[in-house]
């Protein structure tokens, strides 16, 4: 916490440290919506029995 607090760059130790939070937190939300969004249009979800329709259409 001293690197925060030291008196001689206080402004711009917080800003570097605000600015890395946030880059990390949009960096999760990013990876969390993708999966959000990977589960919710998952060709499994949406057309169920894909495989076999595929195997079916390529390996008979």
């Amino acid at each position: 916490m001293y690197f925060l607090l030291n008196e001689k760059s206080f402004p711009e130790n917080v800003f570097n440290f605000y600015r890395s939070m946030r880059i990390f937190n949009q960096a999760i939300i990013h990876t969390f919506r993708q999966n959000l969004y990977k589960q919710k249009f998952s060709p499994q979800r949406l057309n169920p029995g894909w495989q076999r329709s595929f195997h079916l259409k390529f390996w008979s």
